[in-house]
């Protein structure tokens, strides 16, 4: 009778020195059978977005920048006329400076045909500002950037020089509002007296003979259109004129409620030449329209729609919406997407992020018709708030599967619900597709808890997978599977509060063996960036783990590294582990040391694992998801989607502890219904040891090999069918691997 025993993935399968890995977008469907064309894509949860040209043949592409996952995304436009068709193009977005806060907005502001970024940048000592990256084509046509400005500066006509100060939760307007043919700004400031009025800061490099090509700003006006906030919702407080600015006095200090953010967008909806102004707020949910006439050389604001567009179905994004002015289907014309800004509950929404309206005006004004809530994301993966895989084989199929959880998801109601989502392996063991087969799986949704994280293990040691789920509040419950071994998943009874465990804030759990004594131990890490160990002092029938964890500094501590949330990754090489850890930076950090010294401190290897950026929150799972004997990533992050990784190229020169190119042993029949034998080319010349794992890493069976042995049988029939990896291990350190097919 062969034993199963979990082994945290993947004691085979090791990146080789030199290589690299690459974005993989393995089919993913949905509930309903629609293959997602965005599917791994890792979620959009408050995307900005903007049009330029990726590869320099003319046509404009798309850039959508998450603000709550920092993180710049690249598709290419290959729609044609009056057709919308963007692919994702993940080659150009390692051109793009990732991690950067709040906005980033492509502009082209010397007027060579290159789009340019403006982005939130606060350097040390500043109260943070506007920064410029300038954009060029590499040899390739492949667009890039260099850093053109840290942080923009103006000339005030009383003060002096200052920076363009931006409010953190504000995104700006990059427009030429004056119609001379360089960029303006115009924001909301810091100014106690004008902290309700939008500044608007005019470019003077065409004044000053220079073209297009700087960026010298004079402070314009303090009251541009002569409007205030309210400072309640996004309603104006419009002037009657020019000489007055509506509801502040000139130089008077305000009583009225301070601005606690807004989004701009400046555009010429009615095709007058004079810019427009679209704005949103905090805690709102629609945009405002502003309309513009010039008075006395003035901008004025004369009307405003605060249900924008009040003549279709007005925007209502949950919430702090803004609105971004593209292109979309290719006509000539600017189209609109509305997305929410807010970076708490607007990020937990899931399927209303992204409202497209297309301008089916005849003329050159715009004239917006409502088309969906859901554009792009509606095709991809998206959770709501993070996301947390696992790879686990949840029907006993013989294929690795995954279940996520994820933090939380709300509507427009402001109620949050949590869940774990199953997505079956439909396709093949060397070609995956993922379809959602369950969105409450395991039946926690009623629980009403926030933050499910999933860890499997044979925690009771009768062949089956057992699910332990981290919750928000650091406390674990249990849920046990009946199925038994090689069966589909079964649930039986919940335990509340496992073990009577709380690791704080937002619990991260895996099980694994790591005191190699033959049952699984315990480790949580959580939102402060702290990991726990709980040694089971039981068996692998019986567990006992304590309350209070066996070390509770192990390791090292994350808080060092400048990041907290410690999302731990275990994985067993045979001779020792490796910990690859998430955390809130969207890093994954890698250690080893750390068999025989679980307590101890651990060997950094690499704070930025294989250049992994999905955005912040970062978490990983590790397998072997499509059969070439290397590991492959899944990540999940604060987006609410999950993205996968595998390798580019295969290291020959190294050849431990991958598949053998050559092997001095031989499978036969291969594929098989179980039953198997392996030969040597020769009889042993000492003895050995022979491993047989699923692709998760769990051990199916081990032979003891003896000097002068040159076959091995194996009879496993009620192995279900699948692929399956033969370790041989020499006593003189030899390791080869072969794939094993069971049908």
């Amino acid at each position: 009778m062969h034993k199963l025993l979990l082994l945290p993935l993947l004691l085979f399968a090791g990146l080789s020195f030199g290589q690299t890995v690459e974005p993989w977008l393995p089919p993913v469907i949905n509930s309903n059978g629609d293959t997602l064309i965005y599917g791994a894509l890792g979620g959009l949860n408050t995307p900005q977005y903007s049009e330029l040209d990726l590869n320099n043949d003319g046509k404009m592409d798309l850039l959508v920048y998450d603000r709550s996952g920092q993180i710049a995304l690249t598709f290419l436009n290959e729609g044609g006329p009056n057709e919308i068709n963007y692919k994702y193009a993940p080659k150009y977005q390692k051109n793009f400076p990732q991690g950067t806060r709040n906005f980033m907005l492509a502009r082209d502001f010397n007027c060579d045909g290159i789009a340019d970024l403006f982005f939130f940048n606060q350097p040390p000592f500043t109260s943070g500002g506007i920064g410029v990256y300038k954009g060029r084509y590499n040899a390739d046509n492949e667009l890039e950037f260099d850093l053109y400005n840290p942080l923009l500066e103006y000339t005030h006509p009383q003060f002096g020089v200052s920076d363009i100060f931006i409010f953190n939760p504000d995104v700006p307007a990059i427009e030429d509002i004056d119609f001379d043919g360089d960029l303006d700004i115009a924001a909301f400031t810091l100014d106690f007296t004008f902290q309700r009025n939008v500044y608007y800061y005019r470019n003077t490099s065409m004044d000053d003979g220079h073209g297009c090509d700087s960026l010298n700003f004079v402070l314009e006006h303090e009251c541009h259109g002569m409007f205030s906030e309210s400072g309640f919702d996004n309603t104006a407080l419009l002037s009657p004129g020019v000489d007055s600015c509506a509801g502040n006095p000139y130089w008077g200090r305000m009583a009225n409620p301070r601005h606690i953010g807004s989004t701009v967008t400046l555009v010429d909806w009615n095709a007058d030449r004079k810019m427009d102004l679209l704005m949103g707020d905090v805690s709102v949910n629609t945009l405002n329209m502003l309309t513009a006439e010039i008075v006395n050389d003035t901008f004025l604001f004369v009307s405003q729609d605060t249900t924008y567009p009040s003549y279709d179905v007005p925007v209502n994004v949950f919430s702090y919406p803004a609105g971004y002015f593209v292109d979309v289907d290719n006509d000539g014309d600017k189209d609109m997407i509305a997305s929410p800004t807010e970076l708490a509950t607007g990020e937990a929404v899931t399927d209303s992020v992204s409202w497209l309206y297309l301008n089916n005006s005849p003329d050159s004004t715009m004239q917006l018709e409502f088309q969906q809530k859901d554009f792009m994301v509606g095709q991809m993966i998206d959770l709501g708030m993070g996301s947390f895989p696992t790879i686990v084989d949840v029907n006993a199929d013989g294929l690795l599967d995954l279940v996520v959880g994820h933090f939380a998801y709300t509507d427009t109601f402001n109620v949050f619900s949590t869940s774990l989502h199953y997505y079956e392996n439909v396709g093949t063991a060397t070609a995956p597709v993922f379809q959602l087969m369950d969105e409450d799986f395991a039946g926690l949704a009623s629980l009403g808890e926030q933050s499910f994280v999933p860890a499997f293990g044979d925690i009771d040691g009768d062949g089956d997978q057992d699910l332990l789920v981290g919750l928000v509040d650091g406390t674990l419950d249990l849920i046990e599977n009946t199925a038994g071994a090689n069966q589909a998943m079964i649930w039986g009874n919940r335990t509340d509060s496992f073990a009577g465990i709380d690791a704080g804030s937002v619990a991260y759990p895996q099980l694994m063996d790591l005191d190699r004594d033959g049952d699984l131990d315990l480790v949580v890490g959580n939102d402060i960036g702290r990991m726990y160990y709980y040694e089971n002092d039981g068996d692998a029938n019986t567990p006992d783990f304590p309350s209070s964890p066996s070390s509770n500094a192990f390791g090292f501590d994350l808080t060092a590294y400048g990041g907290s949330l410690a999302a731990p990754h275990f994985v067993d090489l045979g001779t020792d582990f490796e910990l690859f850890l998430g955390h809130d930076d969207g890093k994954i950090l890698q250690f080893n040391n750390i068999d025989g010294n679980v307590t101890g401190l651990y060997d950094t290897l690499s704070l930025d694992f294989m250049g992994f950026w999905q955005g912040r929150n970062s978490s990983i799972a590790v397998a072997d998801l499509d059969g070439d004997g290397e590991r492959d990533f899944v990540l999940g992050n604060i987006r609410g989607g999950i993205s996968f990784y595998r390798p580019s190229y295969v290291d020959t020169t190294t050849s431990h502890n991958v598949l053998a190119q050559s092997s001095s042993f031989s499978l036969f029949p291969n594929p098989n219904q179980g039953e198997f034998v392996v030969k040597w080319e020769a009889p042993l010349e000492a003895g050995g040891q022979l491993f047989l794992f699923d692709l998760m890493g769990r051990l199916i069976e081990q032979q003891q090999l003896v000097q002068g042995q040159q076959y091995s049988s194996f009879q496993l029939t009620d192995l279900p069918a699948g692929q399956y990896l033969l370790q041989y291990r020499s006593k003189t350190g030899q390791q080869e691997v072969q794939k094993l097919i069971i049908r």
